[in-house]
């Protein structure tokens, strides 16, 4: 705890001067901003490292329950003044559920006091649970919820909670194996503290705050796009369950768990390759195309339809390399194929109207599919203009 308190609150102060600094969390700065503002957040830095070092001190050489007890309430005291200059700060700057000030998506987000659009992305996500609350819309289908239910024509692919984004896409189901996971985690952070003692201990606690850090900042943000922040926080996991353990004295019960983790870690592993290899090879594809090598496009863009079956990517790659060369039938029943994979993507429904408007001529048909296009993605600027309509985006 003392750790905690001797690097937390300067920490905490370091981090405040950081979000007031635009040159450190807003994009596209000129130069002379950054360099201002970077010599300001390398002074707070040299501050609070000042600070920390001058609490260590006074923790570690001069000790004594009655001195430990005295930074403690120092601390609380800081701790609940720094709580209500935040009340402060916020009801000065108005409602942060209501008026016009959006979020932005770059690092600057991290310093609005309005949640706006914020509360506008978590109502859509209740929505999408509440419509399929058992298994959910689908993994990483809130971009689709959002588009159908959005009243502007700002985009987002995520929620910016995580709680709601595990229930909107994948329902009560991956809701509760989330919550399951996250439980462990706290749990085995906590027994580690058990199992150790002194330095070690210490170590285990500074590392353990990662874990409800995590937690308390994925209400806001959309943590689990990043891999290097997740990585970060599945190893501090991972060490605190496996430190301070006996090692296990049946060799064939220490062979099962080498068995289990090798397992999924290679299904892990391939769940994070496969996309990524398919991907690749729909670039490959539609660079075959351009350079005329047209049936190799066509037997690439099926082998990363192979690797990534949920995605329509690839089907739609494929579908243009047989358009390409002359295979209209091929080539519309794919485009029909991704529409009937992802029949509530407003993207799959405007591909196969721009195929039969442009290729095939079929207006009546090109028409009824932009219309379903245009109900899926109401402020979608492309369903909007094939249609003939105005759009503001």
């Amino acid at each position: 705890m003392l750790a905690f308190v001797e690097a937390g609150a300067p920490a905490a102060i370091v981090f405040g001067v950081a979000l007031l600094l635009p040159g450190i969390t807003k994009d596209g700065q000129a130069h002379s901003v950054r360099v201002h503002d970077g010599v300001w957040f390398a002074l707070a830095v040299m501050i609070g490292a000042g600070v920390a070092f001058a609490a260590s001190y006074f923790v570690h050489y001069r000790p004594g329950p009655e001195r430990e007890r005295l930074l403690l309430r120092l601390a609380a005291g800081a701790a609940i003044a720094c709580l209500a200059a935040g009340v402060v700060v916020v009801s000065a700057s108005g409602n942060p559920f209501g008026g016009k000030t959006e979020v932005g998506q770059g690092p600057s987000r991290l310093a609005e006091s309005s949640l706006n659009n914020r509360w506008d992305w978590w109502k859509e996500a209740w929505h999408g649970w509440v419509d399929e609350p058992l298994g959910g819309t689908g993994a990483g289908s809130f971009e689709l919820v959002h588009r159908n239910l959005r009243t502007t024509n700002v985009d987002v692919r995520e929620p910016h909670d995580l709680p709601l984004q595990f229930a909107s896409e994948t329902g009560l189901v991956g809701l509760l194996l989330w919550g399951g996971a996250m439980a462990a985690a706290l749990l085995g952070a906590w027994r580690a503290l058990g199992r150790l003692e002194g330095d070690e201990r210490e170590a285990a606690l500074a590392l353990g705050i990662a874990v409800p850090a995590f937690l308390v900042h994925g209400l806001l943000d959309y943590d689990w796009d990043f891999v290097a922040l997740c990585a970060l926080v599945f190893f501090v996991i991972g060490f605190l369950l496996a430190t301070g353990r006996r090692p296990l004295e049946r060799v064939g019960r220490e062979y099962a768990w080498v068995a289990v983790v090798a397992l999924v870690a290679w299904a892990g592993l391939y769940s994070i390759a496969a996309p990524r290899v398919a991907a690749a090879r729909v670039d490959d594809a539609y660079s075959q195309i351009e350079n005329g090598s047209l049936e190799q496009a066509s037997s690439t863009a099926e082998s990363a339809h192979s690797l990534n079956p949920l995605s329509t990517a690839p089907l739609e790659a494929w579908a243009s390399a047989e358009e390409a060369a002359g295979r209209l039938v091929p080539a519309r029943r794919l485009y029909v194929r991704a529409v009937d994979l992802q029949p509530l993507n407003w993207a799959t429904w405007y591909e196969l109207a721009r195929f039969d408007h442009e290729v095939l001529g079929d207006k009546e048909a090109s028409r009824r599919e932009f219309r379903r296009a245009n109900e899926l993605d109401p402020h979608g600027c492309p369903p909007l203009r094939a249609l003939g309509r105005p759009c503001t985006g």
